[in-house]
């Protein structure tokens, strides 16, 4: 039996790619999987994840439309004004759901838009989270993926801030 949380806290998932690859999929699956094993917590997502039965998915583009991509920043800032407006407490506690080598990033983002992480979870793949068919080339390949995460986990936090938080 998994030990439930002090309180029922959201679950956060970063999609990874572009709606239907086998990576959101399965984001879908484990955030859902956390939100009942937490007591029917919120999940807030982006629209590439699919809907899971049964569990209420809050989709960002929903609640505040811009671009076609969303940002890690995008969708953690995105998360918090859902949060403000359902009026939870300031200090939302989450549960983050990402793909592996997005997670720390994830992670970040959410607690420099004033969440407390208590988890992170990152599914198992049989097969590779990189798919050719993405529509976002820097989630095609390892090397597309890592030349891109590299910089951005180095730019300082006001440069981050600025590149992926502009308006188109």
């Amino acid at each position: 039996m998994k030990k439930k949380l002090d309180e029922t806290p959201v679950v956060i998932v970063f999609s990874f790619g572009s709606k239907e690859t086998k990576g959101n999929e399965s984001l879908a699956f484990a955030g859902a999987s956390e939100a009942n094993d937490a007591g029917r917590a919120i999940v807030i997502t982006q629209k590439d994840i699919p809907k899971i039965e049964g569990v209420f998915f809050w989709y960002c583009e929903d609640y505040k439309l811009e671009r076609d991509w969303h940002s890690t920043l995008w969708v953690a800032t995105s998360a918090r004004e859902i949060c403000e407006c359902c009026k939870f407490s300031k200090k939302v506690k989450v549960i983050v759901v990402a793909a592996p080598m997005h997670l720390k990033r994830c992670v970040r983002d959410l607690k420099k838009s004033g969440f407390e992480v208590m988890k992170m979870v990152s599914p198992k793949l049989e097969s590779s989270w990189y798919e050719k068919s993405s529509l976002l080339p820097w989630t095609r390949s390892w090397w597309r993926w890592w030349s891109r995460e590299i910089i951005l986990r180095l730019l300082p936090w006001g440069v981050y801030k600025r590149l992926t938080l502009r308006e188109k």
